[in-house]
């Protein structure tokens, strides 16, 4: 799912098995505050919610259904929240470099060439 910051995101995970109860179902992503979303289900389907998402809210999440019969089952859902463009960092790796490429590169980073 692609979505802008701010926003609400939600996530579907539509599941086919019988029994089903929305204790059956849950939604995980490893290193992630859970406490952030909330879930709902109904007629087999269980629906994540994440309300004004930033962009750590993007990644992987994973919806795992077991009913005690035979092995749980995953899907997995991306969520990509779109961000402003931002230059973290620039390296110049090679040691000989034109006076013109330096002096291009020093005037765009501001003088902080690494």
């Amino acid at each position: 799912m692609l979505t802008d910051q701010g926003t609400q995101a939600t996530l579907e995970c539509v599941i086919d098995a019988n029994p089903l109860t929305a204790d059956m179902v849950t939604w995980s992503r490893p290193g992630y505050e859970m406490t952030r979303t909330t879930t709902e289900f109904s007629d087999q389907k269980s629906v994540l919610q994440v309300a004004n998402v930033t962009k750590e809210d993007s990644g992987l999440f994973t919806c795992t259904v077991n009913n005690g019969i035979g092995d749980a089952a995953e899907a997995t859902a991306q969520l990509i929240v779109k961000c402003e463009f931002t230059v973290v960092e620039i390296r110049i790796e090679s040691h000989f470099v034109t006076k013109q490429y330096y002096d291009m590169c020093s005037q765009l980073l501001g003088n902080r060439i690494v």
